[in-house]
């Protein structure tokens, strides 16, 4: 899953990164969505997921997130888009941040983007009903939505230091409304049932991401 439009601070670590000796990691890669609006690049793009290359996915390497199997100091620009939250659980511990940010060269960039639980708009609320059923019908696979709030509590604690800059958008991309409601359907709808009322609700008010938050940590350029 992408965003849009990205903060102007990612854009200029990304413009910064675009020489061939750069190298950018794509954690939780997925589908691939996040940077196929961004390429061509010239930087050497590692694109990673824990399961195999299948129909919509695409990773150049299968891996443990937790632990990219990568020397220190090696990256110079790290994304996890909608990761972060799904390997966190309910632990409310991330030292896993500490194996990411230690991947960095210095000067490098660590970025996180993650959807924002809204209420408000209704096609918002949407989408995040429908993270809440698929966290239900996956437990053990998926996280629920993280509020800003939330790993600003983390971080806080001292999860990799305090030296974070977050920020705050709203994601204009279109989610695919149809696919989502193949999905709820396939199994067939009960009357009354929770995805009964869930797709009356779609096709009432529609599916909209909402906001999003993201957070950046620098290394440092000594």
């Amino acid at each position: 899953m992408s965003f849009a439009p990205l903060p102007k601070v990612f854009l200029e670590y990304l413009e910064d990164c675009n020489q061939p000796s750069a190298r950018i990691l794509d954690l939780g890669c997925g589908d691939g969505d996040f940077f196929t609006p961004l390429l061509p690049l010239k930087a050497q793009l590692i694109s990673l997921d824990r399961v195999k290359p299948q129909v919509g996915t695409s990773p150049i390497l299968v891996a443990d997130a937790k632990h990219p199997p990568f020397r220190p100091r090696s990256m110079d620009l790290i994304v996890a888009a909608n990761l972060f939250r799904h390997i966190l659980f309910g632990e409310m511990k991330a030292d896993f941040l500490e194996n990411w940010c230690g991947l960095l060269r210095p000067g490098g960039a660590l970025f996180l983007f993650e959807d924002e639980p809204t209420v408000f708009p209704p096609a918002a609320r949407n989408y995040g009903q429908v993270q809440d059923f698929l966290l239900r019908l996956l437990p053990g696979e998926r996280g629920p939505l993280l509020a800003r709030a939330d790993f600003e509590g983390l971080i806080g604690r001292g999860t990799v230091g305090s030296e974070w800059v977050l920020g705050l958008g709203r994601n204009d991309l279109k989610p695919d409304l149809e696919a989502i409601q193949s999905l709820l359907s396939s199994n067939g709808v009960a009357p009354g049932s929770e995805v009964s009322q869930l797709l009356r609700a779609l096709d009432q008010d529609g599916l909209a991401y909402g906001d999003f938050w993201w957070a950046c940590w620098r290394a440092d350029s000594a």
